[in-house]
């Protein structure tokens, strides 16, 4: 009887050990799960840091990288979380993927392609998310989108018919008589007198001897007459008017076909009034020093385009302004013209909301930017200049 019990003991002990095993390789072979499921809490990406290009050219296709710390439950896993981007909607579909498994503690990487739109400054933003909820906080990024190479000697590009377009030089003086020559180092043109330029120097002397009408070899008159001046300065035959093609200049004779406006100057033989090769248009912007901003305001997205008198857009620039230490509080934008003329579209970021406006505004060239209106909704609305 003893001996049955002490089997019996024997069995009962076995049977125990061997289900201790089973539970023991059980828990080594199922680790704990990572933060998968709906709640996003469980996900902790840490402060992300993006890496955008500052610069692109307009339909050109670049990458864009995300690193965060995992500093979530678990590992985090292709699927689980998605940058959702939340930025300028210019970009489509621009949202970031993470390309790899990351264990906790270690690194993650998000990473896309965008396509570049046409030439702007744009504000870009992507959102945390797992399964449509959103977690964290929103990563942020800028680029601008320019036809603009960085090269001076070359000229400025510019974007007209959805491609960049080579500028004009920038050191032509449009003088046939000059050596025109640039110095990309220094941003400087410089214009050297050939020998058929002799009336460009101050030492020369008019001379109108024994000449009615015609050039006095300085750039001045000897005179006109009712007829035609020959080639030795004389008057000769009575001269007929003619304006035909012409809206401005000389009727031929000693009338004139028209005059141009102020700052416009007349060209191709009277055919139209344009603005001088030198002339420049200088812009400025300032944020009002003097009015209240809001607390969650971050930062305004200006972004210009000139247009020149004939209606096309010359030249683009933009700046992200601010009151933060990488931002700028005024924004100078220069352009060859004689008229001002210009679009200017402003887009205020603000935590958790954004508004913007588009004004095109002529004759004007210094602006202060006004604060975002908050309106009892919560919403913002940006207030004209």
């Amino acid at each position: 009887m003893r001996a049955r019990k002490a089997l019996v003991c024997i069995a009962l002990f076995f049977c125990l050990a061997l289900i201790a095993a089973s539970c023991a390789n059980e828990e080594t072979l199922n680790p704990l799960p990572g933060p998968t499921g709906g709640d996003a809490t469980m996900f902790d990406l840490g402060v992300p840091l993006a890496v955008v290009p500052s610069r692109v050219m307009p339909g050109a296709t670049f990458g864009v990288t995300v690193t965060a710390q995992n500093n979530s439950d678990g590992p985090l896993k292709p699927g689980d979380v998605t940058l959702a981007y939340q930025g300028d909607p210019a970009f489509k579909g621009a949202s970031l993927e993470l390309k790899a498994t990351a264990a906790k503690g270690t690194t993650a990487t998000f990473s896309g392609d965008l396509v570049a739109p046409a030439p702007g400054v744009y504000a870009l933003a992507w959102q945390p998310q797992h399964a449509g909820k959103s977690f964290g906080s929103m990563v942020t990024a800028s680029t601008e989108v320019t036809c603009s190479d960085g090269v001076f000697c070359n000229g400025v590009e510019r974007f007209a018919g959805n491609t960049c377009l080579p500028g004009p030089s920038p050191c032509d003086d449009g003088q046939d008589c000059t050596m025109d020559h640039c110095d990309e180092a220094t941003g400087r043109c410089g214009h050297d007198l050939g020998a058929a330029c002799a009336s460009c120097f101050s030492s020369c002397v008019p001379d109108c001897a024994g000449k009615q009408c015609g050039s006095d070899g300085c750039g001045g008159s000897c005179g006109t007459c009712n007829g035609t001046c020959t080639a030795d300065g004389q008057c000769q035959g009575t001269c007929v008017p003619s304006c035909t093609d012409r809206i401005c200049g000389s009727d031929g004779c000693t009338g004139s076909c028209g005059t141009c406006p102020d700052g416009l100057e007349c060209q191709v033989g009277g055919q139209k009034c344009d603005c001088s090769f030198f002339s420049t248009v200088k812009y400025m912007f300032q944020l009002d020093p003097a009015a209240t901003w809001p607390p969650n305001f971050s930062i305004v997205a200006v972004n210009v385009r000139h247009i020149d008198i004939d209606g096309t857009d010359e030249k683009t620039d933009g700046e992200f302004m601010g009151f933060g230490s990488n931002v700028h509080t005024t924004f100078t934008f220069a352009v060859f013209g004689c008229k001002p003329n210009i679009r200017i579209k402003r887009e205020y970021a603000l935590s958790g909301k954004s508004c913007e406006i588009t004004e095109t505004i002529t004759d004007r060239t210094t602006f202060t930017i006004p604060p975002p209106i908050i309106n009892a909704d919560g919403s913002c609305t940006a207030p004209p200049l």
